[in-house]
């Protein structure tokens, strides 16, 4: 009986551990990693001008904030990035914008996630895999 209750101890000490443990990142998982990290930025910049370019609107569109982003290494790096992004002054055949220049007026933004794939070695440099945008409104 002793014998028992000693196994029971012991396998409840032990799923216990087990359950404690930090989750370990896994080779190739996506880690979540600083939204001010430079390449991070740099990605940001991309998708937003590409996301400004594709939307049709005669003004830019501006990276508002950055709200998280992952890296998973493959080929490259793999980076998902969750961004807001908003209209600013700026005609789009008339001026270059800044990474702030997004009018912090706008109480409409569009909410983006979007995966790029960052190849250094390779031209161009940059490419979105997926993009996903939503209109939200910043009293929400």
């Amino acid at each position: 009986m002793y014998f028992f209750r000693y196994l029971l101890a012991i396998c409840l000490l032990w799923c216990g551990h087990a359950l404690a443990k930090p989750k370990e990142t896994i080779v190739g998982q996506a880690a979540h990693i600083n939204v001010d990290d430079p390449y991070v930025q740099m990605a940001s910049q991309y998708a937003v001008s590409s996301i400004s370019e594709g939307s049709g609107s005669k003004q830019k569109l501006g990276l508002l904030k950055v709200v998280s982003a992952t890296r998973q290494v493959v080929s490259g790096s793999l980076y998902t990035i969750k961004l807001q992004v908003a209209r600013t002054d700026c005609k789009n055949d008339v001026c270059a914008i800044s990474l702030s220049a997004a009018s912090r007026d706008d109480p409409d933004f569009n909410e983006c996630t979007v995966k790029i794939w960052d190849q250094p070695w390779v031209t161009p440099r940059y490419k979105i895999t997926e993009l996903k945008c939503s209109k939200r409104n910043a009293n929400e």
